[in-house]
């Protein structure tokens, strides 16, 4: 997928419209990285609460970022245990957040289902 960044570093990367959908029906779209008035601040990425089974739409710079909804601890989509064919709780999962944050291109965990078959698109640009 087309943008990144790095947590707490400067990055000037345009904004992308990503469009989410899984097989079960679930689907949005949102607008990740950041735009150019705010790319030293804020890279906008998805993540998943487990918690409330809640896409989150997070600031990938803010490292103590918690689910707006039930303060519960969001996991990025970038960790490889919420991607297609890694299983929760194996050797893959990762303890630390890693600084560039990509968006996969494997299927991923839904919030609705659970199934690993949410897909992210990049459909446009921002910003």
């Amino acid at each position: 997928m087309g943008f990144y960044a790095e947590a707490g570093e400067k990055t000037d990367i345009m904004g992308g419209i990503i469009k989410v959908e899984c097989e079960c029906g679930f689907n949005t779209d949102y607008m990740g990285g950041s735009g150019k008035e705010n790319f030293e601040e804020v890279c906008y990425a998805p993540a998943l609460c487990r918690n409330c089974r809640e896409l989150i739409i997070g600031n990938y710079m803010d490292a103590t970022l918690t689910c707006e909804k039930c303060s519960g601890k969001i996991i990025y989509y970038n960790a490889p245990e919420l991607h297609e064919g890694t299983k929760r709780g194996s050797d893959a999962d990762s303890k630390k957040r890693p600084a560039l944050f990509i968006l996969p291109s494997e299927k991923c965990e839904c919030p609705r289902c659970g199934q690993k078959n949410l897909s992210f698109t990049h459909v446009g640009c921002w910003q």
